[in-house]
């Protein structure tokens, strides 16, 4: 599992080893919102701007429930040293570049 291995990279992992495990959300609904390109262990989806926001608005339309965020170099550094912040991010249906 890719937040597994996120989470084992992670200092905050090896400080705090034990966490509850979930489902993954389906790999078809992750490549729906783009081509994925791993940055230190983080699945970031490499659509344009239109790309996201169409399919955005199209989980909306169907009235699906989605989690997404935009990450940054900063976000990137607090996943790494945070391990709640990178359990919540790698849950999330897809996760963006900000910017």
């Amino acid at each position: 599992m890719a937040a597994q291995a996120l989470r084992r990279e992670t200092p905050a992992y090896r400080r705090f080893p034990r966490l509850v495990e979930t489902g993954p959300i389906a790999p078809s609904t992750k490549a729906l919102c783009g081509q994925a390109v791993r940055v230190f262990g983080l699945e970031i989806r490499d659509t344009t701007l239109d790309e996201a926001a169409s399919w955005l608005v199209s989980r909306a339309e169907s009235a699906l429930a989605t989690n997404v965020a935009f990450v940054n170099a900063h976000s990137i550094n607090v996943i790494n040293r945070d391990v709640r912040f990178a359990d919540a991010v790698t849950r999330f249906h897809c996760v963006f570049a900000d910017g």
